[in-house]
């Protein structure tokens, strides 16, 4: 088991996210499986890698094992990068159990990820927080000092409430292959259970029957609009977020992520508090997307 570590793009010796062909893979590899001055690497296997234009990374030991293919090959457009997950694979573009499946590929790109608004060879910002089980990919992809406009992707294992369910692995990207900041929002979405959303998917459902789902993900978003601070105790309220099937299952939650139930306008990026109460020992830090703000836990303590 590896600790949960902050991965950020102004660490030293971190790698360069740039809009060429691979610099994607070469940041993710850097990250899950070697690491780099002064952050260990979070514990993940590549099984496959060419030149990291097309890399595949399998999350480690104690997580269900699944693999996560990066394209990160695409010529025309170089800042752009495509993220799919398997149950299994034999070779670097052969595996089976594939999610999203090409059927649910309604667009080329479609669980793409945007490396940089431009073509141009300029770095951008971007954050990593991961575990050996599950990865935040966070992406600004302008040229701008905040994340407001940024994107999360997260890919791995989510916390399933059954211990018997094995196939409670997962992808959020997004939904269209723009790179326009105005596509970059499914993070920060939710919806009311019995519902989907876009580029949300888990290998299988709850049954561990069929294969790719497509699923949804809520809050305690009837709170949406409390005060910050409450003015009760003066607190921030915040929920975890919860990963649910089309039909009205519950399924399980993602570790480290949080919701706040005020108003992302209330927040900056890059803020940390600590919590109290239940949450005592834990420790947190606030991260802008576009038209949201979301709260990763930064303590060790995921699965506590």
């Amino acid at each position: 088991m590896t600790a949960v570590t902050r991965y950020s793009a102004v660490d030293t010796d971190a790698p360069l996210l740039l809009p060429s062909l691979g610099s994607l893979g070469q940041v993710l590899a850097t990250v899950l499986n070697s690491g780099y001055t002064g952050r260990s690497a979070a514990g993940w296997a590549i099984p496959y890698n060419d030149n990291y234009e097309r890399i595949v990374f399998q999350n480690g030991t104690g997580s269900r094992q699944r693999y996560f293919q990066i394209l990160d090959n695409n010529i025309s457009l170089p800042n752009m990068a495509s993220l799919y997950g398997y149950e299994a694979m034999t070779a670097i573009d052969t595996g089976t159990g594939k999610f999203p499946s090409d059927a649910q590929i309604i667009t080329p790109n479609y669980s793409s990820i945007v490396k940089n608004d431009s073509v141009t060879v300029a770095a951008r910002n971007w954050l990593i927080f991961a575990d050996h089980k599950i990865c935040f990919l966070l992406i600004n992809q302008q040229a701008t000092t905040d994340f407001a406009n940024a994107c999360l992707y997260i890919f791995g294992d989510f916390v399933t409430l059954n211990t018997a369910d094995l196939y409670n692995s997962l992808i959020i990207g997004r939904a269209s292959s723009s790179s326009a900041a105005n596509n970059n929002g499914a993070s920060a979405q939710t919806c009311v259970i019995g519902s989907t959303l876009e580029a949300h998917y888990v290998a299988r459902s709850y049954t561990q029957l069929g294969g790719s789902l497509k699923v949804g993900k809520h809050g305690d978003d009837y709170k949406n609009g409390v005060q910050f601070p409450n003015p009760v105790d003066g607190s921030l309220l915040m929920s975890r977020v919860w990963i649910t099937e089309p039909t009205g299952v519950v399924r399980g939650y993602i570790p480290g992520l949080w919701r706040p139930c005020s108003s992302y306008t209330y927040f900056t990026h890059g803020d940390t508090f600590n919590g109290t109460g239940v949450l005592t020992g834990k420790t947190f830090e606030i991260i802008r997307v576009y038209q949201g703000a979301l709260i990763i836990e930064t303590s060790n303590t995921w699965y506590s």
